[in-house]
This record gives structure tokens, sequence and C-alpha cells, in this order.
């Protein structure tokens, strides 16, 4: 966000394409892993030890109260676990280092990529090939893209958006989705930076649960109520998170806010 924000400052076009690796901690081969992990050096004990922790795995599924036969595991990291999330970023913590001329972002299996500059031909050429690279390095690594899942977006200055209409990316030889909104990390971002929509989101959100809690406040002395507000339906958190990433957006989305402040009962 804050480096999106600093190129539409200097007035630039930012291109972004926002990642979707299909059932990627499933994905994960463990003769790469292990392969990744002698690279960054871990001891052979130590790689004895992962390896040991990821052979000999089964899985059965019960169906109507029938267990299938068990049948060996042979790729993915136990999730749940504290050491799944950790070997997967071992894992696909290379991916950067093989997509050239775009900056990329990774949290977990979420991935963003994003270029900016005032040419939108070469916004769109880097963008595609990052795109083609990201393709290569995961048939190189046994992942899958998802590409009905994978989008682009164009983030500009509300007067600058007439220059990102003709914009054009393919992947695995379908074209990409170009979107004016997409949801990254529980926060849905737009085209200008505005963040109406995830405002409008959380309005929609927080007015079904005040609803509920107001519905059932006879029930409830005043601290089971604030309880129920601060954490039991996650009421406040809804307010909270990542406030400091769309907390300062312009008036016009949170008027909607202050209408719906102003129209709660002085009982509630």
């Amino acid at each position: 966000m804050d480096d999106w924000l600093s190129a539409i400052n200097n007035q630039n076009v930012v291109g972004t394409d926002m990642l979707d690796l299909s059932k990627a901690f499933d994905m994960v081969n463990h003769r790469l892993l292990l392969e990744k992990l002698q690279l960054y050096q871990c001891s052979s004990l130590s790689l004895k030890w992962f390896k040991s922790y990821l052979t000999n795995r089964h899985q059965q599924v019960s169906v109507s109260g029938t267990l299938s036969k068990p049948l060996p595991i042979s790729a993915g990291v136990p999730q749940g676990s504290v050491l799944g999330p950790l070997m997967f970023l071992l894992y696909i913590n290379d991916l950067p280092l093989h997509i050239p001329n775009t900056n990329t972002a990774m949290f977990a299996d979420d991935t963003t990529l994003h270029t900016f500059g005032k040419n939108l031909t070469d916004i769109n050429n880097n963008l595609q090939d990052s795109l083609s690279a990201v393709s290569e390095w995961c048939k190189s690594n046994s992942m899958i893209l998802n590409d009905s899942k994978t989008k682009s977006m164009l983030i500009s200055a509300s007067n600058k958006h007439q220059l990102t209409t003709n914009f054009s990316l393919t992947l695995l030889d379908d074209s990409l989705q170009i979107t004016s909104t997409e949801k990254l990390l529980g926060v849905t971002f737009d085209h200008n930076l505005n963040f109406k929509s995830h405002v409008e989101i959380k309005l929609r959100k927080c007015n079904s649960l005040l609803f509920l809690l107001m519905r059932i406040k006879c029930f409830l002395d005043l601290k089971t109520r604030k309880l129920f507000y601060n954490a039991y339906i996650i009421i406040l958190p809804h307010l909270d998170y990542c406030i400091t990433v769309w907390g300062n957006s312009s008036n016009q989305p949170w008027n909607s806010f202050l209408s719906f402040g102003n129209e709660l009962p002085e009982s509630f």
C-alpha cells in the first residue's frame, strides 16, 4: 500500500497481479523442499529430521462412517501444524528471484506483483514478462497457478484512470481478468485506493451483527453486551482490522459510517 501510494503521488500508474496458487500447501514437493533446505545451509542432521517428518505419512477419508484405505502422502506440508507454514515459506522463498522488472510481496500463499510508471505499454509488458516467469517457476516447482482466480488491477489517481483502458494480460494462454476492486488479505482494494467498497462491505457486515446484538440485548447485562461487541461476534475487530491501511481514506466512504452511527438508538 505504501509503495502504491508513493507511486501515485509521483503521477505514476501502478499495475498489479494478484496471484492464486491452487492448493498451494498440498502441492509442496518433498524432494524439492529438502533440496532447498540444503541450499539454505541446513545441517545434515536437520535434513534427516525434516525428511523423517515429511515421509511415511498416510491419510484416509471417512464417508458416512466408512473409512477408506490409508494411502501415502507424496506431497504437501501438514496443515494445522506449526512447521507447515514455515516449510511452505521456505519452499516459495526463491520465487522473487525469478521475477524480472516487478516488485513482489508475499504473505503465506498470497503473492502480489506490482510495477509502476507513466507508460501503460511498459507496465503491461513488465507484468506479462513476470507472469510468464511465474508460470515457469510453477512448472519447475510443482505448483499450479489458478488462472480463474488470479486477477490484475491498474491503480491510479481518479483523474488518471482514463489511461488504463487499453490493458491486456494472458496467463496459461487465457486472458487474465482485469478488475477494479479486489480483496487482498482481508482488505478490499479499489483502483483509486479510496476504499469506498471496503467501507461499504464493513458497514453491511457490522449492520447485521449490530442488529443481532440489539435483538438479544434484553437478555444480557452491559458487561456481556460489551464483550459481544468487542470480541464474541467480532464487531469491533471488523473495524480495527488493517485500519492503518484503509482508515486514512477520504471522507466519502466514511459518510455511511457516520450516518449509520447516528441512527443507533440511545438505549443501544
